[in-house]
């Protein structure tokens, strides 16, 4: 059994990754503290429940959750944005002596590094308790930073790539979602210890009673889903030009479920051209989720370009596996990359907007059956590289090795 901290600045009932692994975890016999903020994401607007200032302590599947206050991320500009990291990062860090004072830890896991200060206050916490740090790498920064146009100013982002060498030099290991981060990462830290540790999904099952107006969509129409953050790096242009350029084919319809920064763009964007074969949801539960995958005819992927983007493999794509319904999408490096190997679906070249539309006119005209196998073969893929179970055991291993460092 192994006392673990885990910082994330997100957390239930945000909904993200590091929840599952927290839960199985515990499950497995391990103590699990986790440091976070107080909820606001997506909505920008602190959860019902939670008030701004003061420390909350909670319980969420047996793992002791402590919430420092921090300035939720309002409409998520540069400026509140920025506020809303160093908040978190400057609240956890010096309040830690007190709110972990009498606990031993052997490890210190750090979700994300995305936002890139949420390792700061991991740092203090391994200075402070002498445990090892471990930091799970989600997004390449600065150069992610910079592909998707939130900063431009080359000071800004020397003054990143200063943070980002000093937090992984201070991480004893560093796992990476993504095969293509080993060059730039081990770069950056030469004398670290760099390993590959993927995203996974969580096999579970929600209810199958969508919302009646959504359910009736897929009863009538093939959909094409798009579920998760909208946000710059999802490159939600790509959906707009496509779904304007299938308008003739009114049996196709794109289901968009999820909410972010660019939410308000999209739904402006599909009300100005008219896009009638457009369904916005808004933010949907979680838990509704895998119905919603698995009664769409085909699940849309799509990111922006640059390096730092096509490196990355975004966390939904292995939810998409799970679903065990065709891919299609436009994108380039590791994620198109997956899709094909494993033969779950259909990738074109970014920005190639009538490619896409053949290859979802494609998918549409495809027999059931072979359809069916492309979706199989996505669900075959996750079973045998995502597969929550598994890859918690390897994380577990690597956990215990860095103690013994």
């Amino acid at each position: 059994m192994m006392r673990l901290l885990i910082v994330s600045q997100y957390f239930w009932p945000e909904v993200f990754l590091i929840n599952d692994l927290a839960a199985e975890l515990v499950r497995r016999g391990h103590s699990v503290t986790v440091l976070t903020g107080k909820p606001n994401y997506p909505s920008g607007k602190l959860a019902p429940g939670y008030r701004r200032g003061g420390v909350k302590r909670e319980t969420f599947a047996g793992a002791q959750v402590i919430r420092v206050p921090l300035l939720p991320r309002g409409r998520g500009g540069r400026l509140s944005l920025s506020l809303n990291y160093l908040s978190f990062a400057w609240s956890a860090s010096w309040r830690l002596p007190w709110i972990l004072r009498k606990q031993a830890f052997d490890a210190i896991f750090v979700y994300g590094v995305s936002p890139l200060t949420a390792a700061l206050p991991a740092i203090a916490a391994k200075w402070l308790k002498r445990a090892p740090l471990i930091t799970w790498v989600q997004d390449l920064w600065p150069e992610s930073v910079a592909s998707s146009g939130l900063l431009r100013r080359r000071s800004a982002l020397l003054l990143i790539e200063m943070i980002v060498k000093f937090v992984y030099r201070q991480s004893d290991d560093i796992l990476v979602q993504s095969p293509a981060f080993l060059p730039s990462i081990a770069r950056l830290a030469p004398r670290a210890r760099v390993r590959h540790f993927s995203n996974f999904a969580a096999d579970t099952s929600g209810p199958d009673q969508l919302h009646a107006q959504i359910s009736d969509l897929f009863r009538d129409h093939f959909c094409v889903t798009f579920g998760g953050n909208l946000g710059r790096a999802q490159a939600l242009e790509v959906i707009v030009e496509v779904a304007n350029l299938l308008q003739g084919h009114p049996d196709i319809r794109f289901v968009i479920a999820g909410t972010g920064v660019r939410a308000d763009w999209l739904a402006g964007e599909v009300a100005r051209r008219g896009l009638s074969n457009v369904t916005l949801t808004g933010w949907l539960d979680a838990a509704l989720m895998p119905e919603l995958f698995r009664r769409s005819g085909a699940l849309f992927l799509s990111l922006g370009s640059g390096r730092g983007i096509a490196d990355t493999i975004p966390s939904k794509l292995q939810e998409y596996f799970r679903a065990g319904r065709p891919i299609v999408g436009a994108l380039e490096g590791e994620a198109a990359r997956l899709v094909v190997d494993s033969g779950a679906g259909l990738m074109v070249e970014p920005d190639d907007y009538p490619a896409l539309a053949a290859a979802i006119l494609e998918l549409r005209r495809m027999p059931l059956e072979q359809r069916e196998a492309m979706g199989r073969r996505g669900r075959d893929y996750y079973t045998a590289h995502y597969e929550m179970r598994e890859a918690v055991g390897r994380l577990e291993r690597m956990l215990s090795d860095a103690q013994y460092q």
